[in-house]
């Protein structure tokens, strides 16, 4: 044992657990314990035995309970695993160490629930997911692009190193190929079946009905779907190398199954968004990921630049693509990481040019401009306004002491600007020094800040853009980032009046606080004329 100092009170603990609980017990034999450091068998009531196993890590390490009998508890049994394993746990939950009868009772609990769950719905028919766990006896996966709650019956899958990828139509299965940069060698027809139960998955070739049989038999595969409490379940059969028909363990890699973990599932008004996002730089690389990653279907990346290796420990692309265009490598780099997602364009120029030549391009239900260049973003927001396409402009301040992020809605992006673009509502003034570097003499320069300055920033600008497409901000809204004033301080800073009277209405120990507010019209503007 790792903590052999714990091995005589590991004993008395549990035996007087097992005391308590009136329970019959037995120390196990080392041929029994295999492999484990401590074991027990435990009799419970009707006959039920269980090993009760402790690794070398005990105290510390989790408990393993391995239910021996009744044989029918490793096929037909919730919760217990092809071998016999009983899953203890509810998901999210641990063990506290076994240091105290109180853990120790905490195990006996979790396998009297599991014990007496199974005795009383001995007559239902098994756990799909557990079934499925004992059902697959070969080593092949698969991964499913299919949408299983569409009710689809044609499928076509494609053998690739082994592992089959099933989607609804060829043209689905090569446009997930190509994002990943591959290429399938032979497409065959295959077949979903929508099953009530687990017990109508085959078994056997023997098993199988017409349309399934033909699949497997012209070399594709049969896919099961079984509705379950946690959703649609699937699995699949093949024919193996000998004739034998082998079970098929499916993952979902399909579209709505890879954003559920988003938190919201992926409603329409985002899966068949188009955003074009002008400008590709440290700022708009992340957003253009997060958006990705937040389910948008189809994004158009526009930018002229290519990466330099000054810029990669700060943009979402790493040394791999220096020299080449941030636009293009950025839309292959989400097709690869997210392959189900509809379309995703990289445009290496100017987004005048564009403009100009192919305006569908930013015809989009949202444009997201991150290119801050005055006076860019004003000819953008007229562009963009004179057409009724949303707009949403994000920047940085100096040193990403602070962000902004602004959702226009059709009003004058110049109100709260000077005409040499000084933004009035900044939160930062620097004194006449300006924190601007130059990184080759006059040619060039940047704003000094870390990747870390500016994730926050992205975040802002992508939430921002996914509430106007949701249209939960309807309205004009300004979106300001700000740290604490002594942050600001530390960098030779001070706070902008502007920024002060927010911040007076925060406690001194916020880090960052996000300020929301509108975009009103400004009555004098040099641009609009006050009529916004």
């Amino acid at each position: 044992m790792l903590f052999p100092g714990h091995q005589s009170a590991l004993h008395h603990l549990h035996w007087r657990s097992f005391d308590s609980w009136g329970l019959a017990y037995r120390e196990l034999s080392a041929d029994e314990l295999n492999g484990a450091a401590l074991g027990w068998e435990l009799v419970w009531p009707r006959s039920v035995r269980v090993h009760y196993l402790l690794g070398a890590d005990a105290p510390y390490g989790t408990p393993t309970v391995r239910v021996t009998a009744p044989t029918e508890a490793r096929t037909r049994w919730r919760h217990i695993e092809k071998d016999g394993t009983a899953c203890l746990l509810a998901p999210g939950q641990s063990w506290m160490p076994l240091l105290h009868p109180a853990a120790i009772d905490g195990v006996l609990r979790a396998i009297s629930r599991i014990i007496e769950l199974n005795l009383r719905r001995s007559g239902d028919p098994p756990d799909a997911v557990a079934a499925r766990h004992r059902w697959v006896d070969s080593g092949v996966h698969a991964w499913s692009l299919l949408n299983p709650e569409r009710g689809d019956s044609n499928a076509v899958a494609t053998l690739l190193h082994g592992r089959w990828i099933i989607a609804s139509t060829r043209h689905d299965l090569e446009a997930w190929m190509s994002h990943r940069g591959m290429r399938s060698e032979e497409v065959v027809d295959s077949v979903v079946v929508h099953v009530q139960d687990f017990a109508e998955v085959p078994r056997d070739a023997r098993s199988l009905d017409g349309h399934a049989r033909r699949a497997v038999e012209g070399g594709g595969v049969a896919v099961y779907v079984v509705p379950t409490e946690a959703g649609p379940l699937l699995v699949a059969v093949a024919l193996g190398p000998s004739g034998v028909l082998m079970r098929v363990r499916v993952d979902r890699a399909d579209r709505r199954w890879l954003h559920e973990r988003g938190g919201g599932g992926l409603p329409a008004e985002i899966s068949e968004a188009h955003v074009a996002i002008v400008g590709c730089g440290s700022l708009g690389s992340g957003v253009a990921e997060i958006l990705a990653r937040a389910g948008v279907g189809r994004l158009t990346l526009v930018d002229p630049d290519s990466l330099s290796w000054d810029n990669v420990a700060r943009h979402a692309l790493g040394g791999s693509a220096v020299g080449r265009s941030k636009a293009s490598e950025l839309a292959s780099r989400l097709r690869a990481h997210l392959p189900t997602t509809p379309r995703v364009v990289g445009l290496p120029h100017r987004w005048q040019e564009v403009a100009a030549d192919r305006s569908r391009a930013l015809a989009a239900n949202l444009i997201v401009g991150t290119m801050a260049a005055w006076p860019d973003d004003l000819a953008l927001a007229e562009w963009a306004r004179a057409r009724d396409i949303p707009l949403v402009l994000g920047w940085l301040e100096p040193s990403a002491t602070a962000g902004h992020a602004i959702s226009l809605r059709g009003r004058c992006l110049a109100c709260h600007f000077t005409p040499r673009g000084r933004f009035r509502r900044a939160a930062t003034q620097w004194p006449d020094e300006s924190p601007i570097r130059l990184a080759d003499g006059c040619h060039e320069h940047f704003l000094p800040y870390g990747y870390a300055d500016v994730v926050p920033i992205q975040s802002s600008i992508a939430r921002l853009s996914l509430e106007v497409l949701t249209a939960e901000s309807a309205e004009a809204t300004h979106r300001a980032l700000l740290p604490s004033l002594l942050a600001v301080e530390a960098l030779g800073a001070r706070a902008s009046r502007d920024a002060a009277d927010l911040q007076g209405q925060l406690p001194t120990t916020v880090v960052w606080a996000e300020h929301r507010r509108g975009w009103p019209v400004d009555p004098g503007c040099w641009h609009c004329g006050g009529i916004g």
